[in-house]
């Protein structure tokens, strides 16, 4: 019997069975959030506005980056 089976299931079918269809929708809709969120981000710091530093768009994509940052790590 190989290490990651449980009763004759994977451990992968086993933790998907435990993920309810909301679980799921949500998880999906939160990487679709991260995903159009990283855009964003990349598009601003690539900007060479010279008033990024009072800029509230520039600085409120900078919460949301350390936001996607710490969402990432627990991804991992």
């Amino acid at each position: 019997m190989a290490v990651e089976e449980i009763s004759g299931e994977s451990v992968e079918e086993k933790v998907t069975e435990e993920i309810t269809k909301e679980q799921q929708k949500m998880n999906e809709l939160m990487r679709r959030l991260i995903d159009a969120n990283t855009t964003l981000i990349v598009k601003v710091a690539a900007c060479d506005c010279r008033k990024k530093n009072t800029c509230k768009v520039y600085l409120q994509s900078q919460e949301i980056a350390k936001i996607i940052d710490e969402l990432q790590e627990l991804r991992r």
